[in-house]
């Protein structure tokens, strides 16, 4: 009878064990969950900060050429004239056409 007593009692270990094991495993890998989500936005932050910086370049790069074009250069000329003695009330809207052109 005190072998089937000692038999349930290690049986009830072994589980005891296996909840213990269970539980430190699953404690393991939430840390490491906790760990790849910090990672991953980090990542997501940093990609978004380099594309934002990539498209502000390529758009100078396309702005550039047409900063000389014959429209904005027109632009500019009459906005010169019309402010040639510099009078607030004189300015007729062209610096909003030239604004707008970008």
């Amino acid at each position: 009878m005190t072998s089937k007593i000692s038999a349930r009692n290690s049986g009830g270990q072994k589980a005891v064990r296996a909840e213990w094991l269970s539980a430190v495993f699953n404690g393991v890998l939430e840390i490491f969950t906790a760990v790849l989500v910090v990672a991953a936005f980090l990542t997501i932050r940093e990609a978004h900060r380099a594309s934002s910086e990539q498209l502000g370049v390529q758009t100078w790069l396309r702005v550039d050429p047409k900063f000389d074009s014959k429209e904005l250069k027109l632009a500019r000329k009459h906005l010169a004239q019309q402010l040639d003695p510099y009078v607030p009330r004189k300015e007729s809207g062209s610096e909003r056409r030239c604004s707008q052109f970008f």
